[in-house]
């Protein structure tokens, strides 16, 4: 070992410095050392001298330091340690700290058997493993400081081990466990996105061992807590459109910051995962655009990992493994054709390139089950979205792709047609218990929310379908010219209308109709704070609009005025939504959904005053435009002047 003269009181061999490792000073190599094969040297580091002053400086600082305040007794400057020499001794003292705390988990981990690590209850294993993740971040001080390597070292070394953790932190375990368990109980079990034990080692070893800590397992905590603690644990009233459970923006906000390094993470799948995660926040968000960026990289992501092919995952991994890897490919396609139809762009997986099984209707784990609250019904919710989202795969690929713009009416209404079969043969695979008209009973509360978001799909595929936004449907004559032409240019959450659609038909419109009613009423019934209003505004505005377009058609039905109730409630959640956010689109909607509200509540009122019987509605006929797009005039006064009620202020 290369000795160095005693101008250095370095306790540390160049390569113990570099990695931060306690070193033995063994000669003439160290134990350190000897283990990486590296040649052992400690690098002199000198003290800075002065030039020598003149006599005449030398007798002005003597008359300046005699005037300062002394030195105490037997301290002089000769023996105060520099402040490399503080930083040194700081670093050896927190390296013996993780030391310490490593020894014990890898103790305490050869101890604790994987069941333990599942258990939730009060087991002496499960009390074991929260007691030691109490100790974790609250206590946890591992930041270093960036301190200057001679020259003298290559730059390839100074760089290795540099990285700083101490922007990795997370609240104490035991504030976290409870967001964890949520998770894997409500919401990874229908969406197996992660193995629980295989996250739950990561998470401990996150705790027990700091100096190993990687951003990829970062994220993917960070994701759990985040979807964790995106709905409240107790249902309120606060719809949720703006706020969210402590730490929520934290954890997203978290899971974000590494994306530039996990896009292109294709060791493991822990990138992905966390792509994934996002994805699905971002679609129950308000401004749900980023999802169709991500949803991009996911995908390519598979591909590299080779997700898509059955026998590179037969081939590679073992069957428990195949399995996992498997799901995570079909949750990316479920997302990447969910996007496809609501945001109007073609889905990044093919169909053709993919010879994956789809997952069992009973898998032996039960990922994906859901039942009713007595036990008596069952469905795999996870193939059920799974297939319903190829079918709005294929809605987008027949009726709103560039390809499908150059076949003829004809050939479109027997597309349509064919997608109406496959929506309801889909539907008809659903127990009874947990059709629509029953979930509002027969589900708890996480299951209800789940399985209310999926019928939300069913109605905006089957209205897609059916052409409800098509430009000529009869419904855009009941708005005013300027408020139609706004919805004809715009377009909101998915929504935008298409000239070469053909419109409805009469049973298409009675069936959107019946549907629509089904998915207000149970949106109703549920807590406001689990109405997932983001991730069903596309649903909820059409429902609105085939009910109140139905009121105005028909004003002397009896089901009037609980169709009012329904549109109220419905109004509500969308003027808070329109409060929290920027996106004008959203608001154009809005002024749409306020004309058709008044409208139906005049045709209503006066059928309801002068005692229409079902079907005669003489005020319509005063609602409606005439064919160059102007109002038509009556011998009622005018409803709409420049695109304006009387009393109603467009800008607020």
């Amino acid at each position: 070992m290369e000795t160095v003269p005693q101008t250095s009181r370095r306790k540390a061999c160049d390569l113990c410095f570099i990695k931060k490792i306690k070193c033995d000073m063994g000669k003439p190599s160290c134990s350190n050392c000897r283990q990486y094969g590296a040649a052992c040297r400690t690098t002199a580091v000198r003290r800075r001298y002065s030039k020598v002053r003149s006599q005449h400086e030398r007798a002005n600082v003597s008359a300046t330091s005699s005037s300062a305040v002394t030195e105490p007794p037997g301290r002089t400057s000769e023996s105060r340690p520099s402040p490399l020499e503080q930083r040194l001794a700081r670093i050896e003292n927190q390296l013996q700290q993780v030391l310490t705390v490593t020894s014990a988990a890898v103790k305490l981990m050869g101890e604790l058997p994987l069941a333990g690590l599942n258990n939730t209850g009060g087991s002496s294993q499960a009390r074991n493993v929260d007691a030691f993740m109490r100790q974790g971040d609250a206590n946890d001080d591992t930041a270093v400081d960036v301190i200057a390597f001679p020259a003298s070292i290559p730059a390839s070394i100074r760089e290795c081990g540099l990285e700083t953790r101490s922007a990795l932190k997370l609240p104490p375990g035991n504030e976290i466990l409870p967001i964890v368990n949520r998770y894997f109980t409500h919401i990874n079990t229908l969406i197996p996105l992660f193995a629980q034990p295989a996250f739950m080692r990561m998470l401990l070893e996150w705790y027990s061992n700091p100096a190993s800590r990687e951003r990829a397992a970062w994220a993917c905590i960070n994701i759990v807590l985040a979807l964790g603690s995106r709905y409240p644990a107790v249902p309120g009233q606060d719809v949720g459109l703006s706020r969210h459970e402590p730490g929520f923006v934290r954890y997203m906000s978290n899971a974000r910051s590494a994306l530039a390094e996990l896009v292109m993470r294709d060791e493991d799948l822990l990138g992905l995962q966390v792509l994934l995660g996002l994805v699905i926040l971002y679609q129950a968000e308000n401004d749900s655009r980023p999802a169709v960026v991500l949803i991009g990289a996911a995908v390519r992501l598979t591909h590299r990992l080779r997700l898509q092919s059955k026998l590179d995952i037969e081939a590679l991994y073992p069957p428990k493994e195949g399995l996992h890897r498997s799901r995570l490919f079909w949750i990316t396609y479920m997302l990447d054709k969910e996007i496809s139809l609501r945001h109007f762009t073609p889905s990044v997986q093919l169909d053709v390139d993919t010879d994956l099984d789809l997952p069992p209707a009973d898998p032996a784990d039960g990922a994906g089950d859901m039942h009713t609250t007595d036990g008596g019904a069952r469905v795999n919710y996870f193939r059920l979205r799974l297939r319903l989202a190829h079918i709005q795969g294929r809605v987008y690929d027949l009726l709103y792709s560039n390809r499908s713009s150059k076949v003829s009416a004809q050939e479109k209404e027997s597309r349509v047609l064919r997608l109406n079969q496959q929506l309801e043969s889909w539907r008809s695979e659903i127990p009874t218990p947990m059709q629509l008209g029953s979930i509002a009973t027969s589900l708890g509360r996480m299951e209800l929310l789940f399985m209310s978001t999926l019928y939300c799909g069913y109605l905006f595929s089957l209205v897609m379908a059916h052409g409800i936004w098509s430009t000529r449907a009869d419904w855009l004559n009941l708005l005013s010219s300027h408020t139609r032409a706004m919805v004809l240019g715009s377009e909101s959450h998915g929504h935008r209308c298409f000239g070469a659609l053909n419109p409805p038909t009469e049973w298409a419109w009675k069936h959107c109709l019946g549907v629509s009613r089904e998915c207000l009423t149970i949106a109703r019934t549920i807590p406001p704070s689990d109405c997932n209003f983001w991730a069903n505004c596309p649903s909820l505005i059409t429902a609105l609009i085939a009910i109140m377009c139905d009121i105005c058609e028909h004003p002397g039905r009896d089901t009037v005025q609980q169709d009012m109730r329904l549109c109220r409630f419905a109004l509500s959640l969308f003027h808070k939504a329109t409060e929290v956010s920027i996106l004008l689109p959203l608001k154009n909607m809005e002024m749409m959904l306020v004309e058709l509200e008044f409208a139906a509540e005049m045709v209503a009122e006066n059928a309801a005053s002068e005692g229409h019987a079902e079907g005669e509605n003489p005020v319509l006929s005063d609602l409606r435009l005439s064919g160059d797009g102007t109002l038509a005039t009556s011998n009622t006064p005018a409803l709409w002047l420049e695109g304006q009620f009387d009393g109603i202020d467009y800008s607020t």
